[in-house]
Formats: structure tokens, sequence, C-alpha cells
């Protein structure tokens, strides 16, 4: 019995995985951000399966939130989604598609590019309304994580330094612990109010929404990454410490 259990879990973790996922974007025509010197005649997304296309599936909007795309498509043999476009004016423009997945779920994303001009970055794609109050609470307590983990490294190494008594110790790891601890979760609240944000959905398909053009394609995104992943670090090593 045992036996034929785990070679059921073994056979559900080597099944691919995509065959579970939902759909995800692979490809983009325009592509993210580009700055076209002629206007497209389409635009053409590309996913890793076959979705299908939704009444609003491609909304293609003028920098005054006009949409002027034409009714979208899907071409199943090819995984896309494909909608005709009237001969655009140079400026930027924003890009908001959703389509329906295999697994009956609705996935959504954004992206931006410029005809003539540079494409702005998808933080101020059409739409987007910029930092909320609750996006200002989360970054006060990014900084007050900040100030008691740096400030409690900075203390141990620069003025504390050698032998400290058992509970000074102690209150340093728990102290500098709860920053990092801080500045880890209120930085990726951030991020994702951010995402909230500029995607303008809500949080039922927020979940299945396209964050990559936020986190790859802007210059806050890649600070989080480096920042998250240095914090983790800093904590790992912390807790080894400790």
């Amino acid at each position: 019995m045992k036996r034929a259990l785990l070679l059921a879990v073994l056979g559900a973790l080597v099944l691919p995985a995509s065959a579970f996922a939902h759909a995800s974007l692979r490809k983009e025509s325009p592509g993210f951000r580009q700055r076209l010197a002629a206007p497209p005649r389409q635009i053409v997304l590309q996913f890793d399966q076959t979705v299908d296309a939704l009444p609003k599936a491609i909304q293609v909007f003028t920098p005054r939130g006009t949409n002027v795309a034409e009714t979208p498509h899907a071409v199943q043999s090819a995984r896309e989604l494909v909608v005709s476009l009237p001969r655009l004016p140079k400026g930027p423009y924003t890009v908001r598609w959703q389509a329906l997945s295999n697994d009956g779920h609705i996935v959504s994303g954004v992206y931006t590019f410029g005809v003539g001009v540079p494409a702005p970055p998808v933080t101020d794609a059409v739409g987007a309304q910029g930092p909320t109050r609750t996006e200002d609470l989360v970054r006060w307590l990014y900084f007050l994580g900040l100030a008691l983990a740096v400030g409690g490294v900075g203390f141990r190494l620069l003025v504390a330094r050698g032998p400290i008594p058992p509970r000074a110790q102690k209150r340093f790891f728990w102290v500098t612990g709860i920053g990092i601890v801080v500045v880890l979760e209120s930085g990726i609240a951030g991020f994702l109010l951010r995402g909230e944000d500029f995607l303008q959905l809500p949080f039922s398909r927020f979940l299945y929404g396209d964050l990559s053009p936020l986190a790859t394609g802007t210059r806050f995104g890649q600070t989080f990454v480096i920042m998250e992943l240095g914090f983790a670090l800093i904590a790992a090593l912390i807790y080894l410490a400790g």
C-alpha cells in the first residue's frame, strides 16, 4: 500500500506541470515597450497553450483612454490572440489583454509600445492611478524595517564589536531579524500593490495576472528583485550566525 502511494505521488510529480497550469504569454507583437517607426496593423499575442478569446480579449488604448482595437479573435492552431488596428497616429499606446485558459482561469496582462515615440513604463499605462494611501503605509513599514535591520547590523559591526553579553546578543538577533522580516514582507506587499494598480484587476483575477513587465521592465521591479534577494541572503546569514 505504501509503495503504491509513493508511486502515485512520484507519478504526479513527473507529469508535466503545463498540463495543469494556466496559460502564459510567450511573445507579443509589437513587443513590450517597443518603439516603432511605422504603426502596426495588428496586435498578436502568442501563448504557451491554446486560449479562447473573451469579448475584450485585446484592448489598445490611446493616451486619452480610447480603445482603438477592433474585434479580437483566437487562432487556435497558432495559440494566438489577434486583433486588427486602424492606422495609429504617432504616440504611446497601452495594450490590455485577457484570455481564457484551458484550466478555466482568466489570465490578464498589460504592456506598452510607442509609435514614433518612446513607450512609457507599465506603471504609467493607461488606467494606472499611481501610489495609494495603502502603498504609502506599506512604504513607511518598509523604512521602519530597514532602519531596524540596517541599524542593528551596523551597530553590531561598527559600535558593539567583539563579544557581548548573551542577553544583548539575543536582543540583537531579535531586533535585526524582525527588521529583515518586515523589509521582506512589506517589499512583497508593495510590489503586489503596484502590480494590482497597473493591471487594474480585482483580487481574484489579479492572482493570474502577468507581473513580468513590472518585475523585469521597470526600475521599480528590478530594484525589488535585487533588494528581496539581498535581504533574504542577509536573513540566512544572521540565522546561521544565531
